[in-house]
């Protein structure tokens, strides 16, 4: 008997792309991925109460951890993070002090 798609689903973890990056000719996939897997991130966040003072949602993301996640080596990590910098969908705000920097997920 065959598995019904629609059930499978049910029992999978899914990563959500905004149709308006995948569209995005300014960015590269290895952006759009980052977007994406840090958009699942800052999800999360909201519900584990990622939340500054403002009211904004931020995520930690270690250059590290997009190394391990992406494959990726250290300056295509450093690299696809300034991409979406640049493209205004990434805000970095450093804390210093050895805190890992907050990563704010913007709005396409």
């Amino acid at each position: 008997m065959r598995t019904n798609f629609i059930d499978m689903v049910g029992n999978l973890d899914i990563f959500i792309m905004p149709k308006s990056i995948v569209d995005n000719d300014k960015l590269s996939i290895e952006s759009k991925m980052l977007y994406m897997l840090m958009y699942d991130r800052m999800r999360n966040s909201r519900e584990n109460r990622g939340i500054d003072k403002n009211g904004d949602i931020y995520i930690h993301y270690t250059v590290d951890e997009i190394k391990r996640d992406l494959k990726v080596a250290n300056k295509k990590a450093i690299h696809l993070k300034k991409e979406l910098i640049e493209n205004k969908l990434l805000e970095e705000v450093r804390q210093g002090l050895g805190k890992p920097n907050k990563l704010y997920v913007l709005q396409f």
